[in-house]
């Protein structure tokens, strides 16, 4: 999942079946840089199912849906 100026989504499985959602930019490769230098540990769903994740048309939010909340960043550019 991608979304313009470069930002990217993950969502990995380190825990099953506890997912987490990895925020990237430009070239940020979650697991080969540190983080925090192009990637972002964002979410984390320890009681609940997660449902959904993505963006919004405009690449502006970002939402996680799980099956007992929403979650929504924004960003002003």
């Amino acid at each position: 999942m991608t979304a313009a100026g470069g930002w990217g989504l993950e969502v990995v499985y380190p825990a099953w079946p506890h997912e987490r959602i990895l925020l990237t930019h430009g070239s940020g490769m979650p697991h080969r840089e540190p983080h925090g230098d192009g990637w972002w540990h964002v979410f984390h769903s320890h009681y609940s199912e997660l449902r959904a994740v993505g963006f919004s048309p405009s690449g502006r939010t970002l939402a996680v849906a799980t099956s007992s909340d929403l979650t929504l960043w924004t960003r002003a550019t």
